[in-house]
């Protein structure tokens, strides 16, 4: 989509790293949401360093890929 971006971007604090960077935004795919107790807590984790450090955290599912409409209507927001 064009998107100017930058890939595994760390977190101000922790271990973590986002997916994508895009215009001063956070962007994750949260892919494995509902499956792994582990990752639905690192989910949450992620959630709260981010507005702990009031950054823009864009979450996607695996529901908005298709129809590519719903990712578009979420990837406006970048």
């Amino acid at each position: 989509r064009n998107i100017k971006h930058q890939r595994n971007f760390p977190y101000p604090t922790g271990k973590y790293t986002a997916d994508f960077f895009a215009k001063n935004k956070l962007v994750e795919f949260f892919g494995l949401t509902g499956e792994l107790k582990g990752y639905d807590a690192n989910t949450k984790r992620k959630e709260r360093l981010a507005k702990q450090h009031k950054l823009t955290l864009i979450k996607i599912y695996p529901k908005d890929l298709l129809p590519a409409y719903r990712l578009d209507r979420i990837l406006e927001k970048v």
